[in-house]
């Protein structure tokens, strides 16, 4: 197995902006108001939910360890499965039984079958934990990157000619596992060098992963073209463009203070990714209540400003004043001890 690897700041800002940028993609309600349809709202959600996920699982990629295959996947089941089964099934529940506090009604059976074999309303959680099941087998099988490379190919090939199944998530794991596997493959590459010959190189990557990206989305949205691949192509550009972003950020960040406070800040958004995602939906369904019923606002920005800054300022308190200090809690919410950064 492979050495375990050393903290690096670009991973926990990018996890932490991913973080962010999940919760902001939630904001675009489309129940009770739908502002979904206004076209900065669909521009902006179309242009997150085009990356964030797949950035999400290139970053447990990168940071991937695992020399005891048991002692690793109890520790997983422990950070995953306990809260992805506790919060499963309040969701399920209240999608049950909720009435007007949810968009869409759904029998608590229905809901329980979905939480066991399609998800639930944490799909997320139930993909990575299956990644996390699979890629050590796959690792010790390729056992050098050009093995995992012709996989993630032939991984690629497959879903292209084949239809996989939906049950228990089989096709949307096998679309992020390649994500985590180039991760895993090209960790060292996310320490873009930061000698000056590097810049221009850097700045042209930058530029030119923005083209593709915007070439790519205009293919998919305005051909009656096969988009599994282009899906890829596109993500893997956006996410090679944040990379480089972040990079700098870095750099501005060792000079100017503002800069750290935002790292810091979106170092800790990091540290909590798992319970942002987790606490989302609960957090989404109160502050919309809160919002567009009692306050009766309808103006898109003032909503989605609303609920970004809602539930990050909720989670952050919360994960950080209340939940380290009541041991079950924490590990139903599946937060780890914090760690030094």
């Amino acid at each position: 197995m492979i050495e375990k690897k050393e903290r690096i700041r670009e991973l926990d800002i990018l996890r932490g902006l991913s973080a962010v940028l999940m919760i902001l993609g939630h904001s675009f309600i489309i129940h009770p108001i739908n502002i979904s349809k206004v076209p900065w709202c669909f521009e902006t959600q179309h242009l997150i939910y085009n990356f964030h996920m797949e950035l999400f699982f290139l970053i447990a990629g990168a940071v991937y360890y695992c020399n005891n295959y048991s002692k690793f996947i109890l520790g997983k089941a422990k950070q995953l499965i306990i809260p992805y089964i506790f919060f499963g099934v309040i969701n399920a529940l209240i999608h049950a039984y909720g009435g007007d506090i949810v968009s869409k009604m759904v029998p608590i059976k229905e809901g329980l079958f979905k939480l066991l074999c399609k998800g639930g309303g944490y799909w997320f959680i139930f993909s990575l934990f299956t990644v996390f099941l699979v890629f050590p087998i796959i690792e010790k099988v390729c056992n050098q990157k050009w093995k995992e490379a012709v996989f993630v190919i032939a991984l690629l090939v497959v879903r292209e000619i084949v239809e996989l199944p939906t049950l228990f998530l089989i096709d949307t794991t096998a679309y992020y596992l390649p994500y985590f596997i180039l991760g895993h493959m090209f960790f060292p590459l996310i320490k873009i060098k930061t000698d000056r010959n590097n810049h221009w190189m850097n700045a042209v990557v930058a530029i030119l992963s923005v083209v593709l990206y915007v070439f790519v989305d205009i293919l998919s949205r305005g051909y009656d073209i096969n988009r599994k691949l282009l899906d890829y192509v596109r993500s893997v550009a956006i996410i090679m463009f944040f990379i480089i972003v972040v990079h700098y950020f870095v750099m501005l960040a060792d000079k100017i203070k503002f800069f750290k406070k935002i790292e810091k800040f979106l170092q800790n958004c990091s540290r909590y990714s798992l319970q942002f995602y987790l606490f989302n939906g609960y957090l989404l369904g109160m502050f919309r209540i809160i919002i567009c019923h009692v306050l009766e606002i309808e103006t898109p920005i003032i909503i989605v400003l609303s609920l970004l800054i809602g539930n990050v300022v909720f989670t952050y308190v919360v994960c950080e004043r209340i939940i380290p200090y009541i041991p079950v809690v924490r590990t139903l919410c599946g937060l780890k001890k914090k760690e030094a950064f």
